[in-house]
């Protein structure tokens, strides 16, 4: 019968439980770390920097409503009247033609930044006919070419108390046309905001002037903390 040597058979158990015990330890620390990782998300507050703030209170300075009411005229020798209208809309409107081969169509313009020598002035008034046709009326937020203006000149002249008004931080615009052309004669020069988070949004508007004009430019509004 063969001997069996009881010293290492201990020792090779007390070996096999500390393996054990090892293995052991490193799979409770990695179901640890496995926790950790997994719930971490859960518990983390993150805070995200958004210019929203500025780009609402930007656009309802610079954009106002424009209400647009359309008239099909029938023929060369027809014009229309407002007087139909005016108790609903007012009388604060530029007319626009728009095509210029019977029918004629006509829309008019209503707000209160017009230049006033366009304001009521119907370019067919002379025709002796009033055969005509009135449209809906409709009412747009449009971005204004004197507001845009207006608030250039405020910027550059007391840019504090601007900020004060609008109730936002640190903020600049710049208009483009649609070739990325910048508008300088529309947009703020500011290094205020050099070395520091630059937060920008840039989008698509239509610019009205004076005379009742669209062009399409894109605006970028620029804030910084």
């Amino acid at each position: 019968m063969k001997k069996v040597n009881i010293s290492c058979l201990y020792k090779s158990r007390k070996a096999l439980a500390h393996v054990e015990m090892i293995l052991s330890f490193v799979f409770f620390v990695g179901f640890l770390l496995f926790v950790f990782f997994m719930l971490t998300p859960l518990f983390r507050t993150q805070t995200v920097v958004s210019n929203d703030n500025e780009v609402r209170a930007l656009v309802n300075n610079l954009s106002a409503p424009v209400g647009k009411l359309s008239v099909m005229v029938n023929n060369a020798s027809d014009c229309f009247d407002v007087a139909a209208v005016s108790p609903y809309y007012g009388s604060s409107f530029v007319s626009v033609q728009k095509s210029f081969s019977p029918p004629f169509y006509y829309t008019l313009y209503y707000s209160t930044f017009f230049n006033p020598a366009l304001v009521g002035v119907i370019s067919c008034a002379t025709k002796p006919g009033r055969n005509y046709t009135f449209g809906s009326y409709t009412e747009d937020v449009i971005f204004i070419e004197p507001r845009i203006f207006s608030l250039k000149q405020q910027y550059e002249t007391n840019y504090i108390l601007i900020t004060q008004q609008l109730g936002v931080n640190n903020f600049a615009f710049e208009f483009y046309y649609l070739n990325k052309t910048r508008i300088d004669a529309l947009s703020v020069n500011s290094s205020a905001y050099e070395n520091t988070n630059i937060y920008s949004t840039d989008f698509p508007v239509r610019v009205m002037n004076q005379e009742a004009e669209f062009k399409e430019m894109i605006v970028r509004i620029i804030t910084w903390r």
